[in-house]
């Protein structure tokens, strides 16, 4: 290395090494204009990077894990994402995989993720609900990875600063995961927040984007607002290349259920005639058939009891919760009312009185061997009764 070229190395350094504390602070000197170098290679990664660096070796072989096991369908699919990868002279590189539950969705994005990451290259693994993305490897939900507004509007752009940014620029792909649940307005804040990161106006400013999910489970639900509001509306989706796996895993077994399933999500059967053996008259009837009569076992089950509302969950539970043996313990809530000046205007037994949607109970109660699970009720897409406790 010459004279010159050890001068330039060390201020891409020194100017790399300064940047990396703006990204910290959520900054970055290319929000002021400024043009990095390119960054060298024996500095490391920037902070926000990090949790995107892998083993060479567990790459390889995770990806021999997954890619091993594809499918011809999903072996085609594989070669065109990289390929578009690839291609960034293309105007839309933009793909769809609207296929049923069970058919591999997610062992495909899996597959060519750590294909990728074999690579050193970064891929951004996203989804609507917090319960998709852990399916995913690396997967977060949409709005923690790009700041996306709530609720987001017409002209709303994403909150993603300095390192957020920069690490968008440089990912390889985006997998978005449970698509059926995004409004129109998410994501195109979503594809202007793109437009804008990579200073390109092309959809989602040319980076690559997989959407995944079934049109026939979960759709976007917005208070006041009828019609269709899901990405299908997005001037941008019939540039979606569209991608199909039709190999059912999940139901191999029952091919017949499995079809039986897709009229009814395409709504071709009028409809369904529910057996009396799947009937019940009350929650007793409903508790004793899923848990038995010994409620003593109850937390030993991996069934479970759906519910359509909070406050049949509330029914259900309490009526689980005196079916259990033993002495119940209720444990009380220890609220404060920070920045309130005059306390004596709400109790402390008036606040326990409120039930604040999104908020835990004022109590719980508890009974041995009684199972409790604790959760945030504005992050359940579909409410959970697990035998004895909320």
């Amino acid at each position: 290395m010459s004279q010159g070229d050890s001068g330039l190395s060390a201020y891409a350094a020194a100017m790399h090494a300064v940047n990396d504390v703006f990204v910290e602070h959520g900054r970055s000197l290319e929000d002021i204009g400024f043009t990095l170098p390119d960054r060298p290679s024996n500095i490391g990664l920037p902070p926000c990077f990090r949790n995107h660096e892998f083993s060479g070796y567990e790459c390889s072989a995770q990806r021999e894990i997954y890619v091993s096991k594809f499918t011809p369908e999903q072996h085609e699919a594989m070669a065109d994402v990289l390929q578009a990868i690839d291609d960034t002279a293309s105007a839309a590189r933009l793909f769809s995989v609207l296929s049923s539950a069970g058919t591999g969705k997610s062992w495909f994005v899996n597959g060519i993720s750590w294909h990728l990451r074999a690579q050193s290259r970064i891929v951004l693994n996203v989804a609507a609900s917090a319960l998709a993305a852990t399916v995913l490897t690396g997967g977060r939900t949409a709005h923690s990875t790009f700041r996306i507004p709530i609720p987001a509007s017409s002209s709303s752009l994403c909150g993603v600063k300095g390192g957020e940014r920069q690490l968008i620029r440089e990912a390889a792909i985006i997998f978005y995961d449970e698509i059926s649940m995004v409004s129109v307005d998410v994501a195109n804040t979503l594809d202007r927040s793109l437009q804008e990161i990579m200073k390109n106006s092309v959809p989602f400013g040319g980076k690559v984007v997989v959407f995944l999910g079934d049109f026939k489970q979960l759709l976007p639900v917005m208070p006041g607002v009828r019609g269709d509001i899901t990405v299908k509306e997005c001037e941008w989706w019939q540039l979606c290349r569209p991608i199909k796996f039709t190999i059912n895993w999940r139901a191999a077994c029952n091919p017949e259920f499995s079809e039986f399933l897709h009229q009814v999500g395409m709504g071709t059967i009028e409809s369904v005639e529910v057996p009396s053996t799947s009937r019940v008259q009350s929650i007793k009837e409903l508790v004793t058939a899923v848990y038995g009569d010994d409620m003593t076992t109850a937390p030993l089950h991996r069934h479970l009891i759906l519910a359509l509302t909070l406050n049949t969950c509330e029914d259900i539970n309490r009526f689980c919760m005196e079916m259990m043996p033993g002495t119940a313990t209720t444990a009380t809530a220890s609220d404060i009312l920070p920045g309130n000046a005059n306390q004596d205007t709400y109790p402390l037994d008036y606040v326990a009185s409120i039930a604040v949607h999104g908020a835990p109970p004022a109590t719980l109660t508890l009974k041995l061997h009684a199972r409790c699970l604790t959760h945030n009720r504005s992050h359940c897409s579909m409410r959970l009764t697990l035998t004895t406790g909320t």
